[in-house]
C-alpha cells in the first residue's frame, strides 16, 4: 500500500467536522507523491509501504497507520451503535435499563478518556493536528458525559412498558368513562334542550314574549303575540310598544314602569293593550333587564299573559258583589246565613228591622230566630232545618207566623239554598226573609173570592161542583142521599132593566141570604150563575123531604124583597133532582136539574119540578139528537127550503127567507124547535150556519143569473146569536161574497131581538161591521123579545119584520091593530122597510095595506118550498092569493 492510499483511509477515518484537515493531508500526501516532498513544504521521505517515516517527530509506522485507522473506526462504530442498542435494550427489556445506561454512559467516558490519552501520548507528539482532533473528540465525549449524567436519572424515572401499557389501559379506560360521562351529558343536554323546546313551545302557545333592546324597539315577538294583537310580525319589529298603547293607563304608571327596568329591575303588573282592530285586551307582564359584559342593560324581554277573560270576570265578579251589596243594602228582604257546622246565623239589618230586634244584641245563635216562630209553626220548621242537615233536601221555601218585638204577628216567606261540602254534607243554608202578611191576606181573599162568589158571598160553581162530587161518592159507597135544587128567578130581567142593576144585585144578595137563612149548616148554597141558584141538601131521608124543603123555599122567596125603598117580587122556578147510582159526575147531576128548572119554567114558573123518566127520555133524546148532529153531514141530511117575501100590492115575489130542515136517515125529519137549540148550545150553529149562507147565495146568484138584471131579487138568512159572536163571521160572510159573487145589499141576515137585546154592547158592533161590507140587517121576530118602540132607533138595522102573534090578531083586536100601526108608522120614520109575518087571510093583508106595510111573508102566499117549487113561482108575474 503506497503513502496516498494511506492517507486517505487516515483522512476517511477522521469526523466529518474536521474535513478540512483530512484533505490538508490527503492533499500533501499526494503533493508529496508526486512531488517527493513533505507536508510542511518539503518532501518526506516515504517507505515501501507508502507512509511518510515522519511528520514533525517521531517515527511512523504501516502498523500504526492500521491501528489509528481501527480505533477511529471502532470508537465510531460504537458511537453510531449507541442509538440502536440504547432502542434495542428499551423495546425488548433484556437488560435493566438503569444498567444499561450507566453502561454506556462509562463506555462513553472511557472513549472519551482514550482518546485523551491516545492523543497526549501516540498522535500529538507524531502528529500535532491530529493529537489536536483526538483531544476535541475527548472533549466532546467528555461533554457529553457530563451530559447525560444529570439526564439519565430523570430518564431513568420513566415508566416501563408495563408500566406504560397499564397507565395506557387506565387512560383509555378514563377515556372511555369520560366517552359514556360525555354520551350521558349529551343525552342529558338533549333531553334539556328537548324539555327547552317544549316549555319554549308551551311558552309561545301559552304566552306573549316580546324582546326589546335598551331604547324599547321591539326585536323579537313571538307567533302568541301576533295571533292576540292582531298585527303581523314584520308590522311589529322595530316599533315601538306605543303601537299597542290602549290610552287606558296614565303617564305616572309608565314612568313608574320605566324607571323599574331602568335600574335593573323586574317589573310586573297588568297592562291593558290596544289590538290592531281597536279591541281592548289585558295581559299579565313581567319585564326582565339583560346586562352586557359591561354591566349596562342591552335588551329588555316581556313576558305577557293574556288575562282578559279572567279581568273581564273579576269586573264582573266585583260588579255581581257592589249588585248584591247594593241589594241587600237596599232590599225589603232580610238576608241571613246559616253556617250550619258551626250552627251560628248571620242576621243582616234589614233581618232585624223586620222583626223589630236590635242588631247589636241579637247575637249570633239559631235560638233568636226559634223563638219568634209561632207555636203552631215551630215544629214544622225544625223538621225543615232537620232535613237540610241531613241532605234530604237541597233548598227551603215555607211560610212562617213570625212574632216581632211589639207583639205583631206577621207572615214571613223563608227561601233559602243549601250549600255542599265536596263529601256531599251541608255546610251553608244561606236565603231571606220577606214580609208577605198583606200578600199572604190577599192571597187568602183571592182564594176565598175564587171559590165564592163575590156578590153574595156564597159558594161558587167549582165549590158546588167539588162538594157535589163528594156526595156522589158517599151516595155510592154508603146508600147516602142528597138532592140537588136549581133555581131560576122570574122577571129578573125584567127587574134589571126597569129598576137598575143597583137594584138586581141588592135583589140577588137578599135571595141568597134567605137561602142561607132557610137551610143547614151542612148544605151548600151556591150561586150558579146570573140568577141561578143551587142548593145542595145533604142527608136527606127522603124524595119527600127534598119536596118539602122546595115548598117552604118558594114560601119565604115569594115574600117581598125591600131594596131602596121598593118592594121587590121575584118567583123562583126550582129543578129538583135526587140521588140515584146511575149518577157518576156532578155535570150529570147539574144538567138533569137545569132541565127540570125549565120544565117547571115552562109549566107556569114559580114552581118546582122533579126530575122524572119523562124529563130523562127528553134528555136522552136531547143528548142523542147532539150526538147525531155532530156526526150529520150538511150536504146530505141537511137542506133549505125557500119562503117567498112577497110585495103586498103587486103580487112579486121581492125574495126568500132560507129555511133550514133536518132530514135524519133514522129519526126522520126534525123539527127546527128542537135542533136549532141543541146547535145553539153545542156550537153546531156556527159551521151549519156557513153551509146554510153558501148554498143560499150560491141558489141567489143561479137564480139571478136566470132572471136576468131586471130582476133585483134578495136572500134573507138567519143569524143565531151564538153566529153573531163568532170571531170569524165577518170572514166568513166576506168570502161568501166573494165566492158567490152576488151583490152584498141583496144578501140581508135576520137576527131576532131576543139575541140583540142579550148583549147589545157586544152585538152591535158586530152589526156595525157587517153593515160595513153593503149586507143588510133585519130584526126578526120583533115585538116577542123585551125591547121597545123606544130603543129601536138603536139598532143598525135596514128591515123590520113583525112577528106572526101581532098579524094574527088585527082582524080582531083593535089594541093590536093599534101596536101594529104605531111600529109600523115608526119604522117608516125610520126609514126601515117592514115585512108582516104569518100573513095568512086576505083580511090582514088588507089591513096591512092600509098601514102602509108593503111586504108579507105567509101560508097565504106560500109555505117553504125547495128551490125547484121556489124557480116555478118565480116564473109567474105574480102569486094568486089563492094559492097557499
Amino acid at each position: 500500500m503506497n503513502w496516498s492510499f494511506t492517507n486517505l483511509l487516515v483522512a476517511s477515518a477522521l469526523p466529518s467536522a474536521h474535513e478540512a484537515s483530512c484533505c490538508e493531508l490527503g492533499n500533501a500526501g499526494a503533493v508529496g507523491a508526486t512531488a517527493g516532498r513533505p507536508l510542511d513544504g518539503a518532501w518526506w521521505p516515504m517507505d515501501t509501504t507508502g507512509f511518510p517515516r515522519r511528520w514533525n517527530c517521531g517515527e511512523w509506522s504501516a502498523d500504526l497507520g492500521w491501528l489509528h485507522i481501527l480505533s477511529d473506526a471502532g470508537i465510531w462504530g460504537a458511537y453510531m451503535a449507541i442509538p440502536f442498542v440504547l432502542g434495542f435494550f428499551i423495546f425488548k427489556r433484556r437488560t435493566p435499563l438503569p444498567l444499561v445506561s450507566w453502561l454506556f454512559v462509562a463506555f462513553i467516558a472511557c472513549c472519551g478518556l482514550g482518546h485523551l490519552l491516545e492523543a497526549l501520548i501516540f498522535w500529538y507528539p507524531m502528529y500535532r493536528l491530529a493529537g489536536v482532533w483526538k483531544m476535541v473528540t475527548a472533549l466532546v465525549s467528555w461533554a457529553t458525559v457530563f451530559a447525560l449524567v444529570p439526564v439519565v436519572p430523570k430518564v431513568l424515572r420513566w415508566p416501563t412498558l408495563g408500566e406504560v401499557n397499564t397507565r395506557l389501559r387506565e387512560e383509555v379506560h378514563r377515556r372511555e368513562v369520560a366517552e359514556r360521562e360525555l354520551m350521558a351529558a349529551n343525552a342529558q343536554m338533549s333531553a334539556l334542550n328537548r324539555e327547552l323546546e317544549l316549555r319554549d313551545h308551551a311558552l309561545n302557545e301559552h304566552s306573549i314574549v316580546v324582546s326589546t333592546d335598551s331604547r324599547g324597539t321591539i326585536t323579537y315577538v313571538n307567533d302568541k303575540f301576533c295571533e292576540i294583537s292582531g298585527y303581523g310580525r314584520e308590522e311589529l319589529i322595530g316599533q315601538n310598544h306605543r303601537i299597542i298603547n290602549s290610552g287606558l293607563h296614565s303617564k305616572a304608571f309608565f314612568r313608574d314602569l320605566y324607571a323599574t327596568i331602568g335600574r335593573g329591575r323586574v317589573w310586573r303588573g297588568q297592562i291593558r293593550n290596544q289590538k290592531k282592530s281597536g279591541e281592548h285586551y289585558w295581559v299579565d307582564t313581567t319585564i326582565v333587564p339583560f346586562f352586557g359584559c359591561e354591566g349596562t342593560i342591552e335588551r329588555y324581554v316581556a313576558i305577557r299573559t293574556d288575562i282578559t277573560e279572567r279581568m273581564r270576570a273579576e269586573e264582573a265578579l266585583r260588579v255581581s258583589e257592589e249588585r248584591l251589596t247594593l241589594a241587600v243594602e237596599g232590599s225589603q228582604d232580610g238576608v241571613w246565613d246559616w253556617n250550619l257546622a258551626r250552627d251560628m246565623v248571620y242576621y243582616a239589618p234589614k233581618w232585624c228591622e223586620l222583626l223589630g230586634v236590635d242588631p247589636e244584641t241579637i247575637g249570633s245563635r239559631p235560638e233568636a230566630w226559634y223563638s219568634r216562630v209561632s207555636v203552631s209553626a215551630l215544629p214544622r220548621f225544625r223538621a225543615l232545618i232537620e232535613e237540610v242537615r241531613s241532605g234530604r233536601r237541597s233548598t227551603l221555601d215555607t211560610k212562617l207566623e213570625m212574632t216581632r218585638s211589639d207583639g205583631a204577628t206577621r207572615v214571613m216567606l223563608c227561601r233559602g239554598a243549601v250549600r255542599f261540602d265536596d263529601t256531599g254534607r251541608a255546610t251553608r243554608l244561606c236565603g231571606s226573609i220577606s214580609d208577605i202578611t198583606e200578600l199572604h191576606e190577599a192571597q187568602e181573599q183571592l182564594v176565598r173570592m175564587a171559590r165564592h162568589d163575590p156578590l153574595t158571598g156564597l159558594a161558587n160553581r167549582e165549590v158546588l161542583s167539588e162538594r157535589l162530587e163528594q156526595e156522589i161518592r158517599r151516595a155510592r159507597r154508603d146508600s147516602h142521599r142528597f138532592a140537588l135544587l136549581f133555581f131560576d128567578f122570574d122577571r129578573f130581567k125584567v127587574i134589571n132593566d126597569s129598576l137598575g142593576h143597583g137594584v138586581g144585585d141588592a135583589l140577588l144578595i137578599s135571595i141568597g141570604e134567605r137561602l142561607r137563612e132557610q137551610t143547614r149548616d151542612t148544605d151548600t148554597v151556591a150561586r150558579f150563575g146570573g140568577d141561578e141558584f143551587v142548593v145542595l141538601l145533604t142527608d136527606i131521608e127522603s124524595d119527600e123531604g127534598a119536596l118539602a124543603t122546595c115548598d117552604r123555599l118558594l114560601a119565604e122567596l115569594s115574600r117581598p124583597h125591600l131594596i131602596d125603598g121598593n118592594e121587590v117580587v121575584s118567583t123562583a122556578s126550582i129543578g129538583v133532582v135526587c140521588s140515584d147510582p146511575s149518577y157518576r159526575a156532578a155535570s150529570e147531576i147539574i144538567r138533569d136539574a137545569d132541565a127540570a128548572m125549565y120544565a117547571a119554567k115552562l109549566n107556569g114558573k114559580a114552581q118546582y119540578r122533579m126530575f122524572d123518566a119523562q124529563l130523562h127520555s127528553d134528555a136522552v133524546e136531547r143528548l142523542q139528537m147532539e150526538q147525531e148532529m155532530r156526526r150529520a153531514d150538511p150536504e146530505h141530511e141537511f137542506r133549505i127550503l125557500y119562503q117567498p117575501i112577497v110585495s103586498l100590492n103587486t103580487g112579486v115575489i121581492e125574495g126568500f127567507e132560507a129555511l133550514l130542515r133536518w132530514e135524519h136517515p133514522k129519526l126522520g125529519v126534525i123539527s127546527p124547535d128542537k135542533f136549532i137549540g141543541i146547535a145553539e148550545e153545542t156550537g153546531q150553529i156556527v159551521p151549519i150556519g156557513r153551509w146554510v149562507m153558501m148554498t143560499s147565495c150560491r141558489q141567489l146568484r143561479e137564480w139571478q143569473d136566470r132572471l136576468g138584471p131586471g130582476r133585483r131579487l134578495k136572500m134573507n138568512v138567519n143569524l143565531s146569536r151564538r153566529q153573531l159572536i163568532d170571531a170569524d163571521l165577518i170572514d166568513v160572510i166576506g168570502e161568501v161574497l166573494e165566492e158567490t159573487g152576488i151583490d152584498p145589499s141583496s144578501l140581508r141576515l135576520e137576527i131576532t131581538e131576543t139575541a140583540v137585546m142579550s148583549d147589545m154592547s157586544r152585538v152591535i158592533p158586530v152589526m156595525d161591521r157587517i153593515r160595513g161590507l153593503g149586507v143588510k140587517l133585519a130584526i126578526d121576530d120583533f115585538g116577542t123579545g123585551y125591547s121597545s118602540l123606544s130603543c129601536l132607533h138603536q139598532f143598525p138595522i135596514n128591515v123590520l119584520k113583525i112577528d106572526r102573534s101581532f098579524i094574527r090578531n088585527i082582524e080582531e083586536r083593535w089594541d093590536f091593530t093599534a101596536v101594529m100601526h104605531a111600529i109600523v108608522t115608526l119604522a117608516h120614520h125610520l126609514r126601515l122597510e117592514v115585512v108582516a109575518e104569518g100573513v095568512e087571510t086576505e083580511g090582514q093583508v088588507a089591513q096591512l095595506q092600509g098601514m102602509e106595510c108593503t111586504l108579507g111573508q105567509g101560508y097565504l102566499f106560500s109555505r117553504p118550498v125547495d128551490s125547484r117549487e121556489a124557480w116555478r113561482l118565480l116564473g109567474e108575474s105574480g102569486l094568486s092569493r089563492s094559492a097557499a
